[in-house]
């Protein structure tokens, strides 16, 4: 047809004249969906893929469906890139996962700490059901939102969503909204997020132990770990999974206090870096060859004391405490 330009830019033609909504939510979950199937067979550049059919989809509302751990999700991608990536990679997107998975078993109680949308969390639930617990923590309103809503679809009872901040101490905060949410100290705007402290969640809620600390919280983990002092030095020390982020991220980051707090506390410490950070260091040609091997989409352990030199990168650690505790602690990764 006269007019209209064919390849690439006869699809952003084609999306920039529809003229309802729900057509160009439809054009846009078809381009997600053969983008799901094409980046199997081509594992790389999904990030640049996402970011395109966002653009074209124009800031429309974009709910999508998808299975996670065996579980039913609705995401609502158009709120961030990270949404529609965990649709089109789907559980590979959870790296930590694979790191995890040895250590967890039914019975035991976890707490999700920055649970975000809640991916882990799902993950957590898989496996410590029956009989154990996950307590999620997200003070996001709209992270939270979308939490609260998939538990209760797929009626996980053994789920305990809480919108609530956890840092050194209770009281209440400042919590800025998006992508990257955090603690906002010292802008003197009104404190609109409740905090607490995990020591003092641990005995509000009557709790013997926890099994299973994770961590993810954008900078501010230094406080979070002060906030429980006690669980770590009582007689039943949790295994922790810490995302550590970079100096001053956010105006927070501490990389070599979060390190020297935890080397009190654990000897067994295992560094890692999940695969998304290590590709994006690479050049293109290796990225591209690491992305058909077989551990690419797998967090790749680091010697700590290499990564406490490169204060500026984002990293996880994994702490085991020295004793079972009563719970199988498998093995090192």
């Amino acid at each position: 047809m006269r007019g209209i330009p064919g390849g690439i830019q006869g699809v952003k033609w084609a999306m920039a004249n529809l003229g309802r909504h729900e057509e160009r939510q439809s054009s846009a979950k078809i381009l997600l969906a053969l983008a799901r199937w094409g980046h199997k067979c081509l594992p790389f550049a999904q990030l640049r893929t996402v970011n395109w059919i966002l653009r074209l989809n124009g800031g429309q509302q974009l709910a999508l469906r998808c299975r996670l751990f065996d579980y039913e999700l609705k995401l609502q991608a158009d709120r961030s890139p990270v949404h529609a990536m965990l649709y089109l990679r789907g559980e590979d997107f959870v790296e930590d996962a694979a790191v995890l998975a040895p250590y967890l078993q039914p019975g035991m109680t976890v707490f999700d700490v920055g649970a975000n949308i809640g991916y882990l969390t799902y993950f957590f639930c898989r496996c410590v059901e029956p009989g154990g617990i996950v307590f999620s923590f997200e003070p996001d309103a709209a992270n939270f939102g979308e939490l609260v809503e998939n538990v209760k679809r797929n009626n996980i009872t053994s789920c305990y969503p809480l919108q609530l901040a956890v840092g050194s101490a209770s009281g209440t905060v400042c919590f800025a909204p998006g992508l990257n949410g955090h603690i906002d100290e010292g802008t003197g705007l009104a404190h609109n997020c409740r905090l607490i402290s995990l020591d003092s969640f641990l005995e509000q809620r009557s709790l013997s132990r926890v099994d299973l600390v994770k961590i993810d919280v954008e900078g501010w983990e230094l406080d979070v770990l002060e906030g429980m002092r006690g669980i770590l030095t009582g007689q039943n020390k949790p295994i922790l999974y810490v995302e550590v982020h970079p100096q001053g991220f956010l105006g927070k980051g501490d990389p070599e206090a979060v390190c020297c707090f935890l080397q009190k506390h654990y000897r067994r410490i295992t560094a890692f870096r999940t695969w998304s950070d290590v590709r994006g260091g690479l050049p293109a040609w290796r990225r591209l060859g690491r992305s058909l091997l077989r551990d690419a989409g797998h967090p790749q352990p680091i010697p700590l004391s290499e990564l406490r030199q490169r204060r500026l990168e984002r990293f996880q650690l994994l702490c085991l405490p020295e004793k079972n505790n009563g719970h199988h602690v498998g093995r090192l990764v």
